[in-house]
């Protein structure tokens, strides 16, 4: 099945076997005969997942985040002895639940003074590792923790959490925070806790429960937890904001996205991050009214006759993934980016973007898409 990746590919991100940035998308060849279903991208490296439960990986493998060996400039296989139904990768950390519900890591975690380790004992883990944890439905991946939701909606964390991402206080020189470990419950019988998704961003995390209300922990300098200050906190707290059906975390910034498909963002902003055609940072989530002003392609008529665009407010926002300081939203099958652009991870040429701009490339139907700091994988049908 196709898929099409465009951005740096310094490190190996794109697959490709060659070191040349791809500004615009071009096709990774391997997978046209394989069937696939889902991708998540680390900092620097990928994790496709086949519909029959395999895992590739490719990008760099400097601290084992591939959990192979062989060439990462291509993707290879992950050996691991169940069918995984998800996924996640961080900067040196990556992590599959099977579907019974277990889970597997590798790689490392790192903190401001280097490699602090995969577990207290273990510096760096080559390969799957079957952790003592049950019943884990989905997985998230900041640059340095993990956040887990089990099929009972309980939270559980792990990794570098000194600006409060796990959800509980860590001490600096203490290794505590590689065990996994449950969040405990704030036990006010007001607060649902009933949590149903989970996202992070860099250093902080993003939990919405059944009533669609979004809480948030962890690193808060630019307002990136949308609370009205910049305090980092280890505590949840609750976003003013109602009806809130997913969100997506950055490096210093979020987004919330609502059941009418409106999106706000919060965090820093000096590199057009929250696409609110400014530099401004916001301390509190604003909706990016622009989104209601695009227009996308119309899939039932000729795509390319610029008459047979349709105004945004007639379709769904299905995805939004953001990774560094840019962002790529999905709006049937187009995309849309914005923010910082090293690389041609926005897929055209210009420094930055404040506002979504399309990207005028026919990927055909999609099926998943996810970006890594400086890059983005797309899988189609």
């Amino acid at each position: 099945m196709p898929v099409y990746v465009f951005g740096s590919n310094s490190i190996s991100q794109l697959g490709l076997g060659t070191e040349i940035i791809k500004s615009k998308p071009v096709r990774l060849s391997f997978f046209d005969e394989i069937k696939i279903k889902k991708v998540k991208c680390g900092v620097i490296h990928t994790l496709l997942l086949t519909t029959d439960g395999k895992l590739y990986s490719w990008g760099c493998n400097d601290e084992c985040a591939l959990g192979r060996d062989g060439d990462e400039s291509i993707p290879g296989l992950v050996n691991i002895p169940e069918e995984i139904v998800d996924m996640a990768g961080g900067g040196s950390i990556s992590v599959a639940i099977s579907v019974k519900g277990n889970v597997y890591a590798w790689g490392t975690f790192r903190n401001e003074s280097g490699v602090l380790g995969f577990t207290v004992d273990i510096k760096i883990q080559k390969y799957p590792l079957k952790l003592k944890l049950k019943n884990i439905v989905k997985v998230e991946c900041g640059f340095n923790h993990v956040l887990l939701l089990t099929d009972k909606n309980v939270l559980i964390t792990f990794g570098v959490g000194i600006c409060g991402q796990l959800g509980w206080k860590v001490s600096k020189r203490n290794k505590n925070c590689l065990i996994p470990t449950t969040i405990s419950t704030t036990r006010k019988r007001k607060i649902n806790e009933k949590f149903v998704d989970i996202k992070c961003g860099s250093s902080h995390s993003i939990a919405i429960n059944s009533d669609g209300e979004a809480f948030v922990w962890g690193k808060n300098i630019y307002g990136q937890l949308g609370l009205n200050d910049r305090n980092s906190i280890y505590k949840r707290q609750k976003v003013d904001l109602k009806n809130i059906v997913t969100a997506e975390g950055g490096e210093d910034h979020s987004f919330f996205v609502a059941n009418d498909y409106n999106i706000f963002s919060c965090g820093r902003n000096d590199l057009g991050q929250l696409g609110l055609n400014d530099k401004l940072h916001r301390d509190i989530p604003t909706s990016i009214n622009v989104i209601r002003k695009l227009k996308v392609k119309n899939i039932s008529k000729n795509i390319f006759d610029s008459n047979n665009y349709e105004e945004i407010s007639n379709f769904k926002i299905q995805k939004i993934r953001s990774c560094g300081h840019f962002t790529i939203i999905q709006i049937e099958n187009t995309l849309f980016s914005f923010g910082f652009n090293t690389s041609g991870e926005l897929g055209y040429d210009c420094e930055t973007s404040n506002l979504p701009t399309e990207i005028d490339f026919d990927f055909g139907n999609i099926l998943d898409f996810d970006v890594g700091n400086d890059f983005v994988v797309v899988l189609t049908e």
